[in-house]
């Protein structure tokens, strides 16, 4: 089956067609239950078409983030759909997928729009998928892990989470904002542009360490702090080398 899908979430107007048929999967013990499933996958199998909305300084507006997703989506897809028809012929796609959220409102309802018009143009099959469920089984068809426990950090949305017997399971979440919000709300206040985590990373390479608090109740955590503090740290004059270091550190730790 060769699926055409649709990511229109945020911040990047993307599509993709994946042959499913492309992959192939190998238990290394099918009477272990926790056996590693090895996935290969051709090379050609996917192709992906990606236009992101970059502000010129601070996050994502949404309002912006919308009038991008509306001006680039069109002309994604027609990629994607182009490179499908020269690699297979006539009638390349049979179904249409696309993130139905958790996202920006505006993005999702352009993206899922554009979704709904293009699996009644081609007359196939449409399906929504969960935005996060789609980075978590990414990773664990990637790795081949049958049983494996997942860490999400996308955005809004910081979850600890098992999966066995088919379901994903809440081991612990963020008690507040996601790593990613963490991030662009303390980039925003610094002014760098999207996105402000590959610029906290450089620049954490030249930092000494500042004391920043490290926030983790059982198996839940908390970023909001991590947040105030490193906005407090610079304002009172640390230099944003040292306070990028521990920010980098500490987020990854929780």
């Amino acid at each position: 089956m060769r699926v055409l899908g649709i990511e229109g979430t945020a911040w990047a107007a993307s599509a993709a067609v994946h042959d499913t048929e492309a992959i192939t999967h190998t238990d290394t013990d099918t009477a272990d239950t926790d056996a590693t499933v090895s996935a290969h996958t051709d090379a050609h199998a996917t192709f992906i078409e990606s236009n992101p909305y970059e502000p010129d300084s601070g996050g994502i507006h949404p309002r912006e983030a919308a009038e991008h997703m509306a001006e680039a989506l069109p002309g994604v897809i027609e990629t994607v759909l182009e490179r499908a028809t020269d690699r297979y012929g006539a009638d390349p796609i049979d179904a249409v997928a696309f993130s139905r959220g958790p996202g920006l409102g505006p993005c999702l309802r352009i993206a899922g729009t554009a979704a709904r018009a293009l699996s009644g143009s081609l007359d196939v099959p449409l399906v929504g998928v969960n935005h996060m469920l789609g980075h978590l089984e990414v990773g664990r068809h990637t790795s081949g892990f049958t049983q494996p426990v997942c860490l999400n950090a996308s955005g809004a949305n910081a979850h600890l989470l098992g999966y066995r017997d088919g379901r994903y399971r809440v081991l612990g979440e963020t008690m507040d904002t996601g790593v990613g919000n963490a991030i662009d709300k303390f980039t925003r206040h610094l002014g760098w542009s999207h996105p402000g985590g590959p610029k906290v990373e450089a620049a954490a390479t030249d930092g000494d360490y500042v004391e920043l608090p490290y926030v983790v109740k059982g198996m839940d955590f908390s970023f909001a702090g991590i947040t105030s503090a490193a906005v407090d740290a610079y304002e009172n004059g640390a230099a944003v080398e040292d306070v990028c270091f521990p920010f980098k550190n500490i987020s990854s730790r929780c």
